[in-house]
């Protein structure tokens, strides 16, 4: 921001220096007519005096009105040139202030793009590593589900065994059972058959 400040007072300073060398041209342009009037005045006094003097000589009347023609006309050309010189100049300063304006307005637009860009690129950053960080809970989360399946397809499994288990158990007593009256039956009938009974 300090470069900007920097640039800022350099153009307004060559404003300033461009403003000043048009002050000066317009005065030294001014001083110079003033001269030229003065010394137009200085020739009038200095032609009245003669005519005073050959007016108290001989009493024609002398006619001045040429030269009051002459003075008026240089009087309105000085009061052009000072109103040329005046809208020269203000036409100078304005055309140096709107380029100068021009100038700071697209230094302030690159400004504000350049933040805006890298306002940009740390958003993207941030929002690349949070992808990251979500993608990652993601398969973690799928891992553990696998492995919750997994565990649930073994507990299962177990579930199963114990069931069959158990049933295993709770059919061996009818089993034997069973298995004592067949061999009942089986010592009855042989012993019919041998004749012992």
């Amino acid at each position: 921001m300090d470069g900007f400040s920097d640039k800022l007072s350099q153009h307004f300073a060559s404003s300033h220096d461009m403003i000043n060398a048009n002050s000066q041209a317009e005065a030294t342009e001014i001083e110079k007519l003033q001269n030229d009037v003065r010394r137009l005045v200085a020739s009038l006094e200095d032609m009245k005096d003669k005519f005073g003097e050959v007016g108290a000589a001989a009493p024609a009347e002398v006619d001045l009105s040429g030269l009051t023609d002459q003075l008026g006309g240089i009087s309105d050309k000085l009061e052009t040139h000072i109103h040329k010189e005046n809208v020269r100049v203000y036409r100078n300063v304005q055309a140096a202030l709107t380029d100068e304006l021009g100038k700071q307005a697209e230094q302030v637009n690159e400004q504000i793009s350049t933040n805006n860009q890298l306002i940009f690129e740390e958003l993207k950053n941030k929002t690349d590593m949070l992808s990251a960080m979500l993608e990652t809970l993601n398969e973690q989360q799928k891992s553990q589900g696998q492995a919750v399946s997994g565990m649930a397809a073994q507990l299962n499994e177990m579930e199963e065994s114990v069931k069959k288990s158990i049933r295993n158990r709770a059919l061996l007593p009818i089993q034997i059972v069973m298995l004592v009256v067949l061999l009942g039956e089986l010592a009855i009938n042989v012993m019919l058959t041998l004749g012992y009974l």
